[in-house]
């Protein structure tokens, strides 16, 4: 092999791995930009799911009075429901026999 024809399979080897080199370039930067565009995403996702965690717990804290509210009504109701029951009134010999 004479030299020019070395040198000129070498330039189109050196040709090609530039070729490829700058493919590679080209990909290396799509992953990139995708790569930030994941993180936008991520990061607005973040801030949706703190969103939420704070939707849900002004939530339970609501739900959480209300059923208290809601016992303390039942204890209300039922403390009226006692105090207007009868009671058994005991009187001689005939104890409990009677209601008032």
């Amino acid at each position: 092999m004479t030299p020019e024809k070395a040198a000129d399979r070498f330039k189109a080897r050196l040709e090609e791995t530039l070729d490829k080199c700058a493919e590679l370039r080209g990909t290396i930067e799509a992953l990139k930009s995708q790569r930030d565009q994941l993180d936008e995403e991520l990061i607005e996702q973040r801030e949706e799911y703190k969103e939420l965690e704070k939707n849900m717990q002004r939530t339970i804290d609501e739900l959480e009075t209300n059923l208290d509210d809601a016992v303390e009504k039942i204890h209300v109701l039922l403390l009226n429901i006692v105090m207007k029951v009868p009671t058994k009134q005991v009187s001689g010999k005939n104890r409990g026999d009677t209601w008032d």
